[in-house]
Parts: structure tokens; C-alpha cells; sequence
């Protein structure tokens, strides 16, 4: 009857570690999807971070050349009075849009760094979780070689 009881808690011993196996394989295939999730939006914001960045550039030459245009065509104090005034109405615009610009790069840069920070946290549990695994492994280990040694007094 002591065989039989030693049978019965191996295998009992043995479906729990499968089902912990499971556990654990189940978790790193979900980890694994919203890895894959977190580096396609992180393309993507990439992407998006040099369309802001051309697009800034873009408007930084588009002030440059307004500047010079301006400069060009004040002839006379009226036309360069309405010239100043549709230049600075531009300009606040572009600054507008240049401070939009900034803060969407920084909404950017820490939703990176949320990201990365994310992806650490999870490799450390990956990282935990496996320890604890090998853990149970050893100790399941231990267990059948002591069970082993009974067996064979």
C-alpha cells in the first residue's frame, strides 16, 4: 500500500508540474503576442516621429522662405504693414503647430520609455517565473530520487 500511495503522489506530483508547465508556456505565448503588439506600435511610432521630424524641418525652411519673401516684397509701409501682419499670424501658426510638434515627440519619447520599461518588467518575470520553474523541476528531482531510493530498500 506504501507503493501505491508513493505512485499515486508522483503522478499527482507529475500533473501538477505539467500544469504548471502549461501555465507558464501559456503566459510566455501571450507575452510573446504583445511583444510583437509593442514592436509593431513602436514602427509605427517611429515612423511617425520622422514624418514630425520632416514635417518640422519642412516648416522651418517654409518660415525661412517667408522671411526672405517678405523682406523682398516690402515696398511700400502699407504692403509691409499687411506683409508684418500676415508674417506674424504665419509665424504664430508655425509656432503653434512647432510647440504641437514638440509635445506629440515628447508623448512619444515616454510612451517609448513606458514601453521599454514595460519590456524589462516582463523580462524579469520571464526571468523570475523561469527560476521558479527549474526550482520545481529540481525539487520534482529530488523528490522522485528519493522515491526511487525507497523504492529500491
Amino acid at each position: 500500500m506504501t507503493t501505491r500511495i508513493l505512485i499515486a503522489l508522483n503522478l499527482i506530483g507529475c500533473l501538477l508540474l505539467s500544469s504548471i508547465v502549461v501555465v507558464y508556456w501559456k503566459r510566455e505565448r501571450e507575452l510573446g503576442k504583445e511583444l510583437q503588439r509593442e514592436q509593431e506600435q513602436r514602427k509605427v511610432m517611429i515612423k511617425h516621429l520622422a514624418a514630425v521630424q520632416n514635417e518640422m524641418a519642412d516648416l522651418c525652411q517654409d518660415v525661412d522662405a517667408m522671411r526672405e519673401s517678405l523682406k523682398l516684397s516690402a515696398q511700400s509701409i502699407e504692403a509691409r504693414d499687411q506683409a508684418l501682419k500676415i508674417r506674424d499670424q504665419a509665424l504664430e501658426e508655425e509656432r503653434r503647430k512647432a510647440l504641437e510638434l514638440q509635445q506629440k515627440l515628447k508623448l512619444m519619447q515616454e510612451r517609448m520609455a513606458a514601453w521599454e520599461k514595460a519590456v524589462a518588467e516582463r523580462d524579469q518575470r520571464i526571468d523570475e517565473q523561469e527560476r521558479a520553474l527549474l526550482e520545481a523541476k529540481q525539487r520534482l528531482e529530488e523528490a522522485a530520487k528519493r522515491i526511487n531510493q525507497l523504492q529500491g530498500r
